[in-house]
Parts: structure tokens; C-alpha cells; sequence
């Protein structure tokens, strides 16, 4: 592959080749120096290796279907150096068939035509800077704003403003809502005994989790490493918020699968209400995690209401 050979050494942008299954076979050194990674660690890995795992299946299942439809695929991906920091890419893959092969090797005349198709012995990986593109789009740049790039969920930013505007709803219609904040228990063990890829895929899937429990009137955020707030709204007792927080805490208890792993996690739940607890939402939301703490200091309480609400259990 003396052409391929050129390429690698003399572009300016990331390549990885890889074999038919993704099975990464070569890296240019450009590649290498951006992501800080060696040959070693990433010969002989897929290519998923090193992804953010902020993206769900259905993401890669249509590059997939795209790349075996139309030949190719390009877009911008969220990837993982080797210290652990996301960076943004624009990413395009081609294969490569065993008719491209043939020419490079012989550099004489085009092959015998066949009735076959051209097999596929290799995907080639082209990456390239954000940044060389221009500015992101206004709808890329509010994606990256509001949104957390690991699981989706809104940020703590995006969060506040959706709260001010069911907060406005509510003291509209004279009805109240809860907000929860849920703690996940022993992550960081989870985190640096199996690495940040497991940690990673492990709050993906939390996420996802809590996100299909949810009603459509409800908000879902991720607001620290392993920490999410949840609010429920249009709340007619407390009986009803017990009844979810159980809910959440035995959904969470069940065994995630993650890579080879079979790993199981526990929360603790803090329980604002408003307007019982406070009009205010940043109030709120302090009141809510210090809660989550009392709960988590209780020798059997794995949820606990703010202040006067803790008598209605």
C-alpha cells in the first residue's frame, strides 16, 4: 500500500485506517500528537475505542447504514483524548475496495473487469479541526451550551431556565411541583478501578434510564459527575412524590451492562416541593441537594423531604 503510505506521512490531518470490522490497523502521527494517545495503545482496538459515549446506538447505527449506502460519512463527532478531555472533530470515513488496493500495488493497468462487486478490506478514518471550518453553526453552538455532551440532558444552565417557565405555569394554575435531586453512591470507584469509559457509559445509561421514566411535562438535567435533578410537576400529593422517588431508586438499583461488566449502582434522593418549601428555584434546588445529604447521612432513609415535608412520610 505505497500510496497509502505516502498519505499517511505527508497529510496534515488525523488518519486511522482500519480492517472491514473497524479493527484499527495503522495511525498517522498526526492523529497520535492531537489525542496524545501511542500506536500501541490503539492498534488492535475498534475504532470506538476512544468515543465520547455521548451518543447513543441509534447514532452509530445510521453512519453505519449511511456509510453502506452512499459510500461514505462525514460529520462532527465528540471524541476522547488519552487524559480523559472530550474534543470536537469534523470526521469523514471511505472505504476502501480490494479494486483500489490492486491499482496502488500495480500502478500498470485497471483490473480485468467482473461481474463482482469490489470487496471492502478497509475504512479510512479522516479527521480534521473544528476550528479550520470557520465558526460553528448558531444551532451547533446552542447544542454545546445547553446540552450535556455526555448524556444529552440539558445543563444546570438550560435546566434553570425550563424551571423558571414551569415555576411561572404553576403559580398560574394555583398547582406545585417537586424537585428531586438523585446522587448516584459508589461511582468513583466504578470510575477509577474500570476507567472513564465504564464511568462514562454508565451515566449514559443512567440517564437514558431515568429519561424513559419520565413524563413528557417533566424535566430530566445532569447537574455534576454523578448528580441529577429531576422535577415532576403538576404534583397533586406527597404520597404521589414517594411513590416516584421509590420508583427511581428501584429502577436505578437494577444491573447495568456495560461492556464485560455487570455493575450495580445505588442513589440517594433529596425532595423539594414548591411553593411549600420555597418560591425562589435556586432555593430550591440548594434545598433539594441538601436533602439528598440528610438522606445519605440516615442510617435507612435513601430519600428524604426538605424540612416540613419530612412528616408526611
Amino acid at each position: 500500500m505505497r500510496l497509502f503510505d505516502a498519505i499517511f506521512q505527508n497529510t496534515t490531518n488525523g488518519l486511522i485506517l482500519t480492517d472491514h470490522e473497524g479493527i484499527i490497523e495503522h495511525v498517522n502521527e498526526t492523529f497520535l500528537r492531537r489525542t496524545g494517545f501511542a500506536a500501541a495503545d490503539l492498534i488492535g482496538k475498534t475504532a470506538s475505542f476512544f468515543k465520547s459515549n455521548g451518543y447513543d446506538e441509534s447514532y452509530y447505527e445510521s453512519l453505519w447504514d449511511a456509510l453502506q449506502e452512499q459510500g461514505e460519512w462525514r460529520g462532527r463527532v465528540w471524541n476522547r483524548s488519552k487524559s480523559g478531555k472530550l474534543y470536537a472533530s469534523w470526521l469523514k470515513i471511505v472505504p476502501i475496495t480490494s479494486v483500489e488496493i490492486a491499482l496502488d500495488e500495480a500502478m500498470q493497468s485497471p483490473p480485468t473487469p467482473s461481474d463482482t462487486e469490489p470487496s471492502i478490506l478497509h475504512y479510512l478514518g479522516v479527521y480534521s479541526d473544528v476550528d479550520i471550518h470557520g465558526e460553528e453553526s448558531q444551532a451547533t453552538r446552542h447544542q454545546s451550551l445547553n446540552y450535556d455532551s455526555l448524556t444529552g440532558l440539558p445543563n444546570e444552565l438550560l435546566f434553570k431556565e425550563k424551571l423558571l417557565a414551569t415555576q411561572a405555569l404553576m403559580k398560574r394554575y394555583a398547582t406545585r411541583f417537586a424537585v428531586l435531586y438523585v446522587s448516584l453512591d459508589r461511582f468513583a470507584p466504578i470510575n477509577s478501578l474500570l476507567g472513564f469509559q465504564v464511568g462514562d457509559e454508565l451515566l449514559r445509561q443512567v440517564a437514558e434510564r431515568l429519561q424513559n421514566r419520565v413524563r413528557q411535562v417533566d424535566m430530566l438535567a445532569r447537574v455534576g459527575g454523578d448528580e441529577f435533578i429531576m422535577v415532576l410537576a403538576d404534583i397533586k400529593t406527597l404520597a404521589d412524590v414517594s411513590h416516584v422517588a421509590r420508583n427511581i431508586l428501584r429502577w436505578l438499583q437494577m444491573p447495568f451492562s456495560i461492556q464485560s461488566h455487570t455493575l450495580t449502582v445505588s442513589a440517594h434522593l433529596g425532595i423539594a416541593m414548591y411553593p411549600e418549601d420555597h418560591k425562589e428555584v435556586d432555593t430550591l434546588l440548594e434545598q433539594a441537594k441538601q436533602a439528598m445529604l440528610r438522606a445519605r447521612e440516615a442510617d435507612d432513609g435513601e430519600f428524604c423531604f426538605y424540612t416540613s415535608a419530612e412528616d408526611v412520610l
